[in-house]
């Protein structure tokens, strides 16, 4: 590695039968894309032409002036540079990833054996014997990751060099039909409210409690009218949609019961009435087609006066 921030990796070349000049593949830890040469000046530490085909050590060091890069003391800057026949460039290989993409988790994501496979010639290679996996990139957070395959040394095969290849890391984990999500509603049977019936929710991933507006938001439909009987017709219905770094959808159906004419959220109201018209008599008043039928024996002074009902 030049400092922390690029990976210097063995690089394999084809013979042309000419001198060919010495170079690395570096790539950017951060991102998996590779570094321009531009920025470098490589170096064969053995001080012998490159032609033939053999293994040559390389060296890499930043151009003089080149602010992007230094080298960090007791940091690999140097790798090999194969020369090799066209067709033993672990370069030339073909790579199928399955799955080509994942949910991100909050951990390093690094695809198992036996979901990637190089093809190289008409021949699959085999992992630990052809190849090895030598680096994951940019492997945490959503977006574009690079896995980095080398080459084993002294292969039966004869190969040499690098190949990179890439997989997606998805926004959000799929809560959609995922046995490790939650969904807790409160009540069983929801009261009656104007204006739609909100159950309260707890939800949880992996046993790990979310939070609403950030790892996911609700919204309710048919919650309007009561409805106990969920075998027939619309349900009333709860939709939870990750966001975040959860993603998908689920929906948990609840009933909606007769809100009690006693609940504590309810709130009657009763106007004023003038002393003159009730003092010293009982009877009956009739506010805002609500029958309220109350007896007194007399309201001495103006004023308010508690109402039972």
């Amino acid at each position: 590695m030049i400092g922390e921030g690029v990976l210097v990796c063995d690089t394999a070349v084809p013979k042309t039968g000419k001198t060919i000049k010495p170079t690395l593949d570096i790539l950017w830890v951060e991102t998996g894309k590779k570094v321009s040469a531009k920025e470098f000046v490589f170096i064969c530490t053995e001080n012998r032409e490159i032609k033939d085909p053999a293994v040559y050590t390389v060296s890499a060091a930043p151009k003089n002036g080149n602010q992007n890069f230094t080298i960090a003391e007791g940091v690999e800057h140097e790798a090999s540079l194969i020369v090799t026949e066209k067709t033993n460039l672990l370069s030339k290989a073909k790579v199928t990833l399955n799955p080509s993409g994942y949910y991100y988790t909050g951990d390093a994501i690094v695809p198992a054996k036996g979901s990637y496979t190089l093809t190289l010639n008409g021949k699959t290679l085999v992992e630990d014997t052809d190849y090895v996996v030598d680096s994951v990139l940019n492997n945490v957070n959503p977006g574009t990751a690079t896995i980095v395959f080398v080459a084993d040394n002294f292969n039966a095969a004869g190969i040499s060099g690098t190949k990179t290849a890439t997989f997606k890391i998805l926004k959000g984990v799929d809560i959609t039909n995922d046995e490790k999500l939650s969904v807790g509603i409160k009540d069983s049977t929801v009261p009656y409210a104007k204006g739609g019936a909100r159950p309260q929710v707890t939800v949880s991933y992996n046993g790990y409690r979310l939070t609403s507006g950030t790892d996911y938001t609700v919204s309710w439909t048919n919650n309007t009218a009561v409805k106990t009987d969920l075998s027939t017709g619309k349900n009333p219905t709860l939709t939870i949609k990750g966001k975040g770094n959860f993603a998908g959808s689920t929906v948990r159906y609840f009933k909606i019961g007769k809100k009690p004419f006693n609940d504590p959220g309810l709130t009657v109201i009763v106007s004023d009435v003038p002393r003159s018209a009730v003092y010293g008599r009982p009877g009956f008043i009739l506010h805002m087609a609500l029958m309220v039928c109350f007896i007194y024996k007399g309201l001495p002074e103006k004023g308010r006066y508690p109402l039972r009902i």
